[in-house]
């Protein structure tokens, strides 16, 4: 939102015209464009409500992750294949040379 920064709602001065507005244009900001927004009180309480849903959802998420991860590496060709990784081998064939190289890069 573009916004006054509070004391100049109510400003009795008269605002630039558009042609004054272009012509006076700076690299550098005005004081009014430089100063911090000040946030109501309402708009900081939907901020930190944001917050802190967003702070249970990532709790929750990682309980559930948690809780379903594997406890260890599952069976199957995946031992297998790790272990073919980290010594750059062929596990059995085809051997899935690309999934090896990009593991092995990953150790």
């Amino acid at each position: 939102r573009n916004r006054k920064p509070r004391g100049q709602e109510g400003s009795s001065a008269q605002e630039p015209s558009k042609a004054d507005q272009t012509s006076q244009k700076t690299d550098k900001p005005s004081e009014a464009e430089a100063r911090p927004i000040e946030w109501t009180d309402e708009e900081l309480e939907e901020l930190n409500f944001g917050n802190k849903v967003g702070i249970v959802f990532a709790v929750v998420t990682t309980a559930i992750y948690v809780r379903t991860a594997h406890p260890t590496v599952a069976g199957g060709d995946s031992g297998e294949l790790m272990g073919a990784a980290c010594e750059l081998g062929v596990a059995h064939p085809p051997g899935y040379p690309l999934f090896t190289m990009l593991s092995w890069l990953g150790f």
